[in-house]
Protein backbone atom coordinates (compact mmCIF):
# COMPACT_ATOMS: atom_id res chain seq x y z
CA UNK A 1 0.00 0.00 0.00
CA UNK A 2 2.67 2.33 0.89
CA UNK A 3 4.56 1.50 -2.73
CA UNK A 4 2.31 4.00 -4.86
CA UNK A 5 2.52 7.22 -1.88
CA UNK A 6 6.50 7.01 -1.99
CA UNK A 7 6.58 6.33 -5.86
CA UNK A 8 4.25 9.99 -5.96
CA UNK A 9 6.75 11.30 -3.66
CA UNK A 10 10.16 10.52 -5.22
CA UNK A 11 8.47 11.77 -8.53
CA UNK A 12 7.88 15.17 -6.92
CA UNK A 13 10.97 15.13 -5.24
CA UNK A 14 12.98 14.46 -8.42
CA UNK A 15 10.70 17.73 -9.98
CA UNK A 16 11.66 20.12 -7.99
CA UNK A 17 14.81 19.09 -7.68
CA UNK A 18 15.16 19.48 -11.75
CA UNK A 19 13.09 22.96 -11.10
CA UNK A 20 16.06 23.82 -9.14
CA UNK A 21 18.60 22.44 -11.56
CA UNK A 22 17.22 24.05 -14.53
CA UNK A 23 17.03 27.32 -13.00
CA UNK A 24 20.62 27.10 -11.54
CA UNK A 25 22.08 26.43 -15.20
CA UNK A 26 20.05 29.08 -16.43
CA UNK A 27 21.26 31.80 -14.51
CA UNK A 28 25.05 30.41 -15.12
CA UNK A 29 23.98 30.70 -18.63
CA UNK A 30 23.07 34.31 -18.38
CA UNK A 31 25.81 35.26 -16.16
CA UNK A 32 28.18 33.62 -18.03
CA UNK A 33 27.08 35.08 -21.45
CA UNK A 34 26.52 38.33 -20.50
CA UNK A 35 30.15 38.93 -18.77
CA UNK A 36 32.02 36.80 -22.65
CA UNK A 37 29.98 39.39 -24.42
CA UNK A 38 30.86 42.44 -22.72
CA UNK A 39 34.40 41.76 -22.44
CA UNK A 40 34.52 40.61 -26.41
CA UNK A 41 33.16 44.09 -27.67
CA UNK A 42 34.98 46.00 -25.39
CA UNK A 43 36.52 48.93 -27.49
CA UNK A 44 36.22 52.62 -28.28
CA UNK A 45 33.77 51.80 -31.26
CA UNK A 46 29.91 51.13 -31.23
CA UNK A 47 29.44 48.08 -31.39
CA UNK A 48 26.02 45.43 -31.06
CA UNK A 49 26.60 43.83 -27.56
CA UNK A 50 25.00 40.34 -28.96
CA UNK A 51 27.30 40.16 -32.53
CA UNK A 52 29.79 42.16 -31.57
CA UNK A 53 29.78 44.03 -34.73
CA UNK A 54 30.60 47.89 -35.20
CA UNK A 55 27.47 49.55 -35.66
CA UNK A 56 28.70 53.28 -36.64
CA UNK A 57 31.33 55.39 -37.46
CA UNK A 58 31.59 56.76 -34.11
CA UNK A 59 33.97 56.86 -31.49
CA UNK A 60 34.62 56.88 -27.93
CA UNK A 61 37.53 59.42 -27.75
CA UNK A 62 38.51 59.68 -24.13
CA UNK A 63 38.29 55.27 -24.16
CA UNK A 64 41.65 54.94 -22.94
CA UNK A 65 41.37 58.13 -20.40
CA UNK A 66 38.84 56.21 -18.82
CA UNK A 67 40.51 52.79 -18.51
CA UNK A 68 43.84 55.24 -17.04
CA UNK A 69 41.75 56.94 -14.66
CA UNK A 70 40.77 53.08 -13.44
CA UNK A 71 44.11 51.92 -12.97
CA UNK A 72 45.34 55.05 -11.47
CA UNK A 73 42.51 55.05 -8.79
CA UNK A 74 43.89 51.34 -8.11
CA UNK A 75 47.76 52.66 -7.22
CA UNK A 76 46.50 55.83 -4.92
CA UNK A 77 45.33 55.24 -2.51
CA UNK A 78 41.14 55.42 -2.66
CA UNK A 79 38.57 54.03 -0.90
CA UNK A 80 38.01 50.40 -2.34
CA UNK A 81 34.55 51.67 -3.80
CA UNK A 82 36.55 53.93 -6.39
CA UNK A 83 38.57 51.38 -7.69
CA UNK A 84 35.48 49.84 -9.72
CA UNK A 85 32.17 50.87 -11.39
CA UNK A 86 29.09 49.06 -11.37
CA UNK A 87 25.61 48.87 -12.14
CA UNK A 88 22.55 46.98 -10.18
CA UNK A 89 20.73 44.65 -11.76
CA UNK A 90 17.16 44.92 -10.34
CA UNK A 91 14.06 42.32 -11.03
CA UNK A 92 11.96 44.18 -13.52
CA UNK A 93 14.20 46.87 -13.94
CA UNK A 94 14.11 49.28 -17.46
CA UNK A 95 17.02 49.15 -19.07
CA UNK A 96 19.81 51.77 -18.58
CA UNK A 97 20.15 54.56 -21.55
CA UNK A 98 23.19 55.53 -23.02
CA UNK A 99 24.95 58.36 -20.91
CA UNK A 100 28.06 59.16 -23.88
CA UNK A 101 30.71 57.58 -21.46
CA UNK A 102 32.40 54.69 -22.40
CA UNK A 103 32.56 52.55 -19.46
CA UNK A 104 29.06 53.72 -18.40
CA UNK A 105 27.49 52.58 -21.67
CA UNK A 106 29.31 49.24 -21.61
CA UNK A 107 27.94 48.21 -18.20
CA UNK A 108 24.72 49.60 -19.62
CA UNK A 109 24.66 47.25 -22.30
CA UNK A 110 25.49 43.95 -19.93
CA UNK A 111 22.59 45.16 -17.98
CA UNK A 112 19.92 45.84 -20.61
CA UNK A 113 21.21 42.45 -22.18
CA UNK A 114 20.37 40.81 -18.92
CA UNK A 115 16.73 42.72 -18.26
CA UNK A 116 15.64 41.78 -21.71
CA UNK A 117 16.12 37.63 -20.41
CA UNK A 118 12.79 39.05 -18.40
CA UNK A 119 14.58 36.18 -16.20
CA UNK A 120 13.77 36.95 -12.64
CA UNK A 121 17.14 37.66 -11.63
CA UNK A 122 19.56 40.29 -9.71
CA UNK A 123 22.37 40.94 -8.97
CA UNK A 124 24.99 43.56 -10.54
CA UNK A 125 27.51 43.84 -13.42
CA UNK A 126 30.97 45.52 -12.52
CA UNK A 127 34.43 46.78 -14.09
CA UNK A 128 37.46 46.24 -11.73
CA UNK A 129 41.20 47.40 -12.29
CA UNK A 130 43.19 45.98 -9.53
CA UNK A 131 45.52 44.89 -11.90
CA UNK A 132 47.10 45.91 -15.67
CA UNK A 133 44.00 43.60 -17.29
CA UNK A 134 40.51 45.28 -16.67
CA UNK A 135 37.71 42.44 -15.47
CA UNK A 136 34.54 42.04 -16.29
CA UNK A 137 32.59 40.95 -13.06
CA UNK A 138 28.64 39.60 -13.43
CA UNK A 139 27.09 38.14 -10.02
CA UNK A 140 23.69 36.88 -10.21
CA UNK A 141 20.60 35.08 -8.97
CA UNK A 142 17.20 34.71 -8.25
CA UNK A 143 15.56 36.43 -6.08
CA UNK A 144 13.55 33.12 -4.43
CA UNK A 145 14.47 30.15 -4.17
CA UNK A 146 11.74 27.77 -5.64
CA UNK A 147 12.37 24.78 -2.91
CA UNK A 148 10.34 26.03 0.30
CA UNK A 149 9.09 24.54 3.07
CA UNK A 150 6.92 26.03 5.96
CA UNK A 151 8.49 29.54 4.50
CA UNK A 152 12.00 27.99 5.05
CA UNK A 153 13.86 28.19 1.57
CA UNK A 154 15.30 24.06 1.68
CA UNK A 155 18.32 25.41 -0.47
CA UNK A 156 19.72 29.10 -1.48
CA UNK A 157 18.70 30.63 -4.27
CA UNK A 158 20.58 30.09 -7.17
CA UNK A 159 22.83 32.68 -7.63
CA UNK A 160 26.37 32.55 -9.92
CA UNK A 161 29.31 34.67 -10.06
CA UNK A 162 31.07 34.54 -13.88
CA UNK A 163 34.21 37.14 -14.27
CA UNK A 164 36.38 37.49 -18.02
CA UNK A 165 39.53 39.37 -18.49
CA UNK A 166 39.21 42.35 -21.52
CA UNK A 167 42.19 41.56 -23.44
CA UNK A 168 43.32 44.99 -25.04
CA UNK A 169 46.98 44.77 -26.17
CA UNK A 170 47.44 48.39 -26.84
CA UNK A 171 45.95 49.42 -23.44
CA UNK A 172 47.75 46.89 -21.86
CA UNK A 173 50.78 48.84 -23.30
CA UNK A 174 49.37 52.21 -22.15
CA UNK A 175 49.13 50.58 -18.25
CA UNK A 176 52.35 49.31 -18.26
CA UNK A 177 53.66 52.74 -19.31
CA UNK A 178 51.57 54.89 -17.27
CA UNK A 179 52.44 52.32 -14.10
CA UNK A 180 56.58 52.70 -14.81
CA UNK A 181 55.63 56.24 -15.05
CA UNK A 182 54.03 56.97 -11.70
CA UNK A 183 56.36 54.40 -9.64
CA UNK A 184 59.56 56.47 -11.38
CA UNK A 185 57.73 59.29 -10.13
CA UNK A 186 57.03 57.78 -6.62
CA UNK A 187 60.64 57.22 -6.30
CA UNK A 188 61.80 60.43 -6.35
CA UNK A 189 59.82 61.50 -3.72
CA UNK A 190 60.07 61.77 0.04
CA UNK A 191 57.63 60.33 2.40
CA UNK A 192 55.40 63.63 2.98
CA UNK A 193 55.30 64.70 -0.55
CA UNK A 194 53.73 60.89 -1.31
CA UNK A 195 51.29 61.45 0.56
CA UNK A 196 50.49 64.41 -0.65
CA UNK A 197 49.89 63.87 -4.10
CA UNK A 198 47.91 60.68 -3.00
CA UNK A 199 46.19 62.96 -1.72
CA UNK A 200 45.51 65.59 -4.54
CA UNK A 201 46.47 63.27 -7.02
CA UNK A 202 43.38 60.68 -5.99
CA UNK A 203 40.91 63.56 -5.92
CA UNK A 204 41.75 64.83 -9.29
CA UNK A 205 41.34 61.06 -10.62
CA UNK A 206 38.41 60.45 -8.90
CA UNK A 207 36.94 63.59 -10.22
CA UNK A 208 37.96 63.32 -14.13
CA UNK A 209 36.29 59.48 -13.78
CA UNK A 210 32.87 60.44 -12.08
Amino acid sequence: MLVFPLIIALILIMLLVAVYGYQQVYVQYISLTSAERASYSWDGRERSFRTAQSTSQSYYSLYEHELSALLLKSLISLPSSGKQKEVIVARDAAAIEPAGKFVDDRLAQAQSYIVQTKSGVQGRVALTHQTFIPTITVQLEKDISPLYWQQQALLPPPSYASQYDIHAPTQFIRSIDLFLYYVDKFSSLSNEQKQAWKTKGGKAVKSFSS
